[in-house]
């Protein structure tokens, strides 16, 4: 039996959109600057989890926060809202300094030109 010519597969994505990855290494990083610790982090998280499981039957997968498949594709943004409560929690952000980040991303989406990247104005 001789080795095959087929390459390996390729190994699947672990992140599905480069602003999941951003989310992930935000965390890591707010976590060794010493601003929370995993444990507080691992308790917002699994709250939040729970809370979207609970409102599962009442969300729709054209949502985007659904996940009726149970494979984690929706944990992304958990991983968002779980950030945004830990850094509420911690006085870090008010409630009016994440609503005008998330406009202002939002605004800068809408007008950053297909295929660029997505920045905010100092």
């Amino acid at each position: 039996m001789s080795p095959s010519d087929d390459p390996a597969p390729s190994p699947p994505a672990v992140f599905e959109a480069p602003w999941q990855a951003s989310i992930f290494a935000l965390v890591v990083a707010l976590h060794d600057r010493g601003l929370f610790a995993w444990r507080d982090w691992n308790r917002v998280l699994v709250q939040v989890i729970a809370e979207q499981d609970a409102a599962g039957a009442a969300r729709s997968p054209s949502d985007g926060i659904a996940d009726p498949a149970g494979d984690g594709a929706r944990h992304p943004a958990d991983w968002v809202r779980a950030l945004e409560i830990l850094l509420a929690e911690r006085s870090l952000v008010t409630p009016d300094e994440l609503t005008g980040m998330a406009e202002a991303w939002a605004q800068a989406y809408r007008t950053t030109p297909h295929g660029q990247p997505v920045t905010l104005e100092a």
